[in-house]
């Protein structure tokens, strides 16, 4: 495992720093960072990047690569087959077809981007939900908040509370999705009897 610790005494005196990872699968951990902008390439194997516990932003740009962003600086990635969020709130912003899987960890954290239009939960927890989306292949965990972009959600195979409303919320087992929000404007919801798709456009929501 390597831990990395990206800081700078003076980031006035270091244009960028670029930390390349091995050939075998390596797990790095992001304790701090300040700027200078930070490289890391996780070369080959299939590799883990975990950032700090601070609230984070990845944008997720290429198959295997992007940018995590948090107090202080922020990193550009490549060749790292899953991400892990920290302790706190992350914002995952998914606009290129991702290999791996992404875990949000702790806090409240958002799946978010126009890619996001394919979603089908599997598990759900107090650490948040659990399941699978086109553009992610490994899949998705931990994560509280969807934004998708229309398309299809679909529910756990369990008893499960639709309330479609202006900020709406998918509920199963006590644990909630919270702002499952589909932006395409074209398109009809459909729900389990008794619910009514108002104020809500473009998406198809199928319960199991």
């Amino acid at each position: 495992t390597n831990t990395v610790t990206l800081q700078a005494t003076d980031p006035n005196d270091i244009d960028s720093i670029t930390v390349n990872l091995g050939d075998q699968s390596d797990s790095a951990t992001i304790s701090s960072i300040n700027d200078p902008i930070t490289t890391l390439n996780g070369g080959a194997g299939t590799n883990t990047l975990t950032s700090f516990a601070n609230s984070s932003s990845w944008t997720i740009s290429a198959a295997d690569g992007g940018s995590f962003s948090g107090a202080g600086g922020s990193v550009t990635f490549s060749n790292i087959a899953n991400i892990v969020g920290g302790a706190n709130s992350d914002l995952f912003n998914v606009v290129a077809s991702f290999s791996g899987s992404i875990d949000g960890a702790g806090g409240s954290d958002v799946l978010q981007a126009s890619l996001i239009d394919a979603v089908t939960l599997t598990n759900s927890d107090a650490n948040g939900f659990d399941g699978t989306e086109d553009s992610v292949s490994g899949g998705f965990s931990n994560v509280e908040n969807i934004y998708g972009n229309g398309g299809t959600l679909t529910g756990q195979n369990a008893t499960s509370t639709w309330e479609v409303k202006a900020a709406p919320t998918y509920t199963t087992g006590g644990n909630t999705l919270n702002n499952v929000r589909y932006e395409q404007p074209h398109g009809t919801a459909r729900m389990k009897p008794g619910y009514s798709p108002h104020q809500q456009t473009g998406t198809n929501l199928n319960a199991q």
